[in-house]
């Protein structure tokens, strides 16, 4: 897990450019990124269609791999 630590970070905002994933922000207090709400990320919770997914990065891979589509 990447944490952020405030004592040494200067603000400079490079993370927030850098990040791929844009969950990356900056805030009054310096910089923040998402935590997953402690394990129980409300994005999933609350996303209409299903779009977002919370789930281990193995599990995912081995579902993607077996639903994969056969190649000849």
């Amino acid at each position: 897990m990447v944490t952020i630590d405030g004592e040494i970070c200067i603000g400079c905002e490079a993370c927030v450019t850098q990040c791929p994933f844009g969950v990356m922000a900056t805030t009054p207090d310096g910089v923040a990124k998402c935590e997953l709400c402690n394990g129980d990320p409300q994005c999933v919770k609350y996303c209409a269609t299903g779009a977002i997914e919370y789930a281990d990065p193995e599990a995912v891979g081995l579902r993607k791999r077996v639903n994969a589509p056969m190649q000849s």
